[in-house]
């Protein structure tokens, strides 16, 4: 942001204090003419706080109100309407040559004797419109030397374009108007020093509390006594300290992307907007400062902000290395223990750093898997989704400030969460963010040990999800018993008595794939046969021939149930093919599900 005066960000509220016991007119006509509408550029955008229309408003700290109101001065005002008395005089300046406008600046006080406008009635109406146009402040003529009186023709021309004329008179020496001027700029400036200085050490001491963001906004709240908010240009508010229309805020601040700092009027609200830097939410921050009915004291607002920002700033990147940290912190610790690379000594300092992230094991404790339902879709889809899913579910969890633990995994997203309520909104909230998404939840995890489990419980739940289109969310507890009993058995003790089917299997993959087609189809001869696009007979030669490899007949209940547990839990069977749509041969787990849904398919019974 743009280095500013000190003389532009005195409190509006204080100067009216400080000046009423001096000034003539009184405070509550000063503050009327101050609240004028905002002034629109000539392509009616609303000015920023960079515009000149802004820049002089920013110095309005000492008006013309104060100086009239300055008794020993005895000036008079001949001309101008009510809001003359809000014009502000930074510099008062003795001319009596042609062309003063080239030794004056915007908010001066021209102070002349007339000398060179005797018997010139048209000079006089020029010098009006040329200190309008340099955006004087005033013309202040003294009296009793060239002039008896303010001659008419200027008193006319400054009436029509509403222009202020003071009268000086004779007693009053022009160097005793630059002088009180001078000294009265001076002392607001030195005072408005000092309040900022003790502004930037409030602000500072906020920084220690524990929401720094939002004490930051509050202290500035009540300094401007309005409404102060970090929000985005999409609506999105990242603090506050009360309500304003953000709807209608950020579609202003979008349609003016560009600027740095905007001041707008939205209805009865007043708005001065700058842009922060710090990574405070996804889209580039504002800092907004907002008032109901009240206009906004441009110069004071634009300091504060000047100052605050730098703070909000601050505040937001030590926010977003802190949150870093945390979540970095989160899926180290479910790593190290999805991984089980600890000893008993690692296993006691894993819980402890655990329980100190606020996570107690329980009955509502569990593991959850989310990921995209697998289909057709291509590896770099489901690693998109799995990195913004995981970064919403951070998000989203630590607004609930409920304790869990989350990591992505192969594409997948996996959550240890201690609290069902939070857990059944998350999902619902995943699933309209992303239709495709599945969720599956392991059993309670009542210690350590048993994250494990319950991880291994999810990731089942999930994948027996892929062919259930019209569920997203599963629970391992609503598996059926096979399933689940099958999953508690050490697959190694069926790898030596499941050795000669596996062989069998592995060394007939057609006849693999008839066998999966048969159970699929509920032992359908023909169904099974158009499946895989073979003859009935083909398909019954195929079957015939496992026989004869098994030594065994298929209508053998025992031998259907080994086929079943070992096409289940043994991973070293190929697929037709031998590979899943990505070129890679298909995990275990997928077919456990598959074969799981073929064995209840061949034998009747109901799946979930």
């Amino acid at each position: 942001m743009r280095t500013m005066t000190l003389n532009a960000v005195a409190h509006e509220s204080d100067l009216l204090d400080d000046f009423s016991p001096r000034v003539g007119v009184s405070a509550l006509s000063i503050r009327d003419a101050r609240q004028s509408p905002t002034v629109l550029l000539p392509d009616n955008r609303i000015p920023s706080m960079a515009d000149p229309y802004n820049q002089a408003v920013q110095h309005a700290d000492y008006r013309l109100g104060d100086l009239l109101g300055d008794s020993q001065l005895g000036l008079e005002l001949l001309t101008g309407s009510h809001t003359s008395l809000a014009a502000p005089v930074v510099g008062a300046h003795t001319i009596e040559l042609g062309h003063p406008s080239r030794w004056l600046g915007d908010g001066w006080m021209m102070l002349t004797t007339g000398a060179r406008l005797r018997n010139k009635p048209q000079v006089q109406r020029d010098l009006i419109v040329e200190l309008q146009e340099a955006s004087a402040s005033c013309l202040g003529f003294g009296v009793g030397h060239s002039f008896k009186s303010v001659p008419p023709a200027l008193l006319d021309e400054a009436r029509k374009r509403d222009f202020p004329v003071v009268m000086v008179p004779e007693a009053t020496q022009f160097r005793d108007i630059e002088r009180a001027v001078s000294n009265s700029t001076q002392s607001v400036e030195a005072s408005t020093f000092i309040r900022l200085s003790s502004l930037q050490r409030n602000l500072m001491r906020a920084l220690s509390d524990a929401n720094p963001l939002q004490s930051i906004l509050q202290r500035v709240g009540r300094v401007l006594h309005a409404t102060v908010v970090v929000m985005s240009a999409d609506g999105q508010i990242k603090a506050a300290n009360g309500t304003v229309p953000a709807t209608e805020i950020a579609h202003e601040l979008t349609r003016l992307a560009d600027s740095e700092e905007l001041v707008m009027n939205i209805g009865e609200w007043h708005v001065l907007a700058s842009r922060v830097e710090g990574p405070c939410m996804a889209s580039p921050p504002w800092l907004v400062v907002a008032s109901r009915g009240i206009p906004i004291s441009g110069g004071l607002t634009a300091a504060v902000i000047q100052i605050t920002a730098p703070l909000v700033d601050a505040v937001c990147r030590l926010s977003a290395t802190t949150v870093a940290q945390d979540r970095a912190t989160r899926e180290s610790l479910l790593d190290s223990v999805l991984e089980n690379n600890s000893g008993a000594a690692d296993s006691a300092t894993l819980s402890a750093r655990i329980a100190a992230l606020g996570i107690g094991f329980g009955p509502e404790c569990r593991a959850v898997v989310m990921r995209e339902r697998r289909g057709p879709a291509d590896r770099a889809s489901s690693a998109a989704f799995s990195e913004d899913a995981a970064s919403w579910l951070h998000s989203a969890l630590e607004q609930s400030d409920v304790p869990y633990l989350l990591t992505r995994r192969s594409n997948e997203v996996v959550v240890v969460l201690c609290n069902e309520a939070t857990l059944r909104s998350a999902c619902g909230n995943m699933s309209m963010k992303w239709p495709t998404a599945t969720v599956g939840v392991g059993r309670p995890i009542q210690r350590l040990d048993d994250v494990r489990d319950s991880y291994r419980d999810a990731h089942l739940a999930v994948q027996h999800l892929d062919l259930q289109e019209s569920r997203n969310l599963l629970y391992y507890d609503d598996l059926d018993l096979v399933t689940q009993l099958l999953r508690e058995v050490p697959r190694e003790r069926f790898e030596a008595k499941a050795a000669s089917m596996v062989e069998v299997l592995e060394n007939n993959p057609t006849q693999l794939e008839a066998l999966r087609a048969y159970f699929a189809n509920n032992r359908d001869i023909k169904l099974a046969a158009e499946a895989i696009y073979l003859h009935p007979n083909t398909l019954r030669y195929r079957l015939d021939r496992l026989e004869q490899a098994l030594g065994r007949s298929l209508r053998e209940p025992s031998v259907t149930a080994s086929l079943y547990c070992v096409l289940t839990l043994m991973d070293r069977v190929p697929e037709r093919g031998g590979s899943s749509g990505d070129g890679r041969r298909r995990p275990a787990d997928a077919r456990v599900v598959e074969m799981h849904h073929a064995f209840g398919a061949a034998t009747g019974r109901q799946i979930p």
